[in-house]
């Protein structure tokens, strides 16, 4: 079972970690739009605002470099696992090379 973390916000703008188990399929591949989908339904009252990263993993960091594939993609803006918790940074193309 994989565990994901994403950032929600409530309604009065408060950000909060909910951890989400990874959808699988039969084949045991994930599916993290069912997951997110699993997670509206789960908690309607939350708005999701994004997925936590770790720069230390290489399946996160596979999926960072997917979003550098365009050569006109300089940065972007992602949920970072730090040791001061859980930041909102930006992310460049060095950092993921």
């Amino acid at each position: 079972m994989t565990i994901k973390t994403a950032i929600c916000k409530t309604s009065d703008g408060i950000e909060v970690p909910v951890h989400c188990k990874l959808w699988e399929n039969w084949h045991g591949a994930t599916n993290i739009q069912k997951t997110r989908e699993q997670l509206a339904a789960d908690h309607p009252d939350l708005t999701f605002d994004g997925w936590v990263y770790d720069l230390n993993s290489d399946g996160d960091l596979q999926s960072l470099r997917l979003a550098f594939l365009s050569p006109n993609v300089f940065a972007v803006t992602k949920w970072l696992s730090t040791e001061l918790g859980f930041e909102k940074k930006r992310i460049t193309r060095e950092m993921v090379a």
